[in-house]
């Protein structure tokens, strides 16, 4: 759900009730409704509707005035076994965070190599993947880092960098965004703390665990954003749609292909196994492939 207009949102027998400046109704079941997006900073929530997408744990994004998500509503709903999450949160060692991390960034990377030869870059690819096995506990190298710089000039061009105001750049960060939220929204509903990562440690940062879980999804916004800059666009609202609509995309885990939005849960589901039983073998990472729509049988 985008709101681009003023518009005013109120909850009202079980649907999101939408009201434009011309006094047209619309109403969505809220069970439909996997997100919403508030970009424009006129529009109006009614505390009530807030309350039920805390309750249903729909994320609720608010934006800038870049028209970039800022900020995120989540549920402080607490899962059943919330303080047995946190114990095993606080009481992972480090050398099996680091081992959970090498996953991860394992994972990103071979993404990474997915998205080059999706691309049409096959040997580069190909050099890509085989730098995932070597990632270290830790990525210790930094790999993620050095793989990354190669990566994104390989897909963008030699002057690309993602430490400059550029309109790939702003296409990446807002579908980073999208996901970031959802993840986060999944680690609250599985009983686990945002704020406690693996590898990221910010004391400011509210979404720590957040940050380490997305890695892997991460590539999908650059599969999306390859292909819409080779025809020189600008973040729009159609554009915005489609980067939501990503979260509907396929992807693989588990050997099989789901929803991104799917995918989200049955990663997060496996990370919370993989801590409560020590053992890496529980946890489920994406695997990248072709743009599509996914379809429900």
């Amino acid at each position: 759900m985008f709101i681009t207009k003023p518009t005013k949102l109120k909850y009202k027998s079980n649907c999101l009730y939408l009201e434009g400046i011309d006094k047209d109704e619309l109403s969505i079941p809220m069970e439909d409704i996997l997100s919403i997006v508030v970009e424009n900073n006129e529009s109006k929530i009614s505390s009530y509707l807030l309350s039920k997408c805390s309750e249903l744990n729909i994320p609720i994004f608010f934006c800038d005035s870049k028209h970039l998500p800022i900020g995120v509503l989540t549920s402080f709903q607490t899962h059943s076994r919330q303080l047995k999450r946190l114990k095993h949160q606080l009481g992972l060692s480090k050398p099996f965070q680091k081992r959970i991390w090498q996953k991860i960034i394992q994972s990103k990377i071979k993404n990474q190599a997915k998205v080059l030869e999706l691309n049409q870059h096959f040997e580069e690819s190909n050099n890509i993947f085989a730098l995932a096995s070597q990632v270290k506990s830790g990525d210790s190298d930094n790999l993620e880092s050095s793989v990354a710089n190669k990566y994104f000039k390989i897909l963008f061009g030699k002057y690309f960098s993602r430490y400059v105001e550029s309109e790939i750049n702003t296409i990446l960060n807002y579908g980073y965004s999208i996901l970031r939220g959802l993840i986060a929204r999944t680690i609250v509903a599985y009983g686990l703390l945002p704020s406690i990562g693996i590898f990221h440690k910010n004391e400011y940062n509210n979404f720590n665990l957040a940050d380490d879980l997305i890695e892997p999804f991460r590539p999908i916004v650059d599969l999306y954003a390859s292909n819409k800059t080779k025809y020189q666009v600008k973040l729009n609202k159609e554009i915005k749609c489609e980067l939501i609509s990503l979260l509907q995309n396929n992807i693989i885990i588990d050997n099989k292909v789901v929803s991104v939005s799917y995918a989200i849960d049955i990663f997060v589901k496996s990370f919370v196994s993989t801590i409560e039983k020590n053992d890496l073998n529980e946890l489920l990472l994406p695997e990248i492939t072709e743009l599509s729509i996914h379809k429900y049988e």
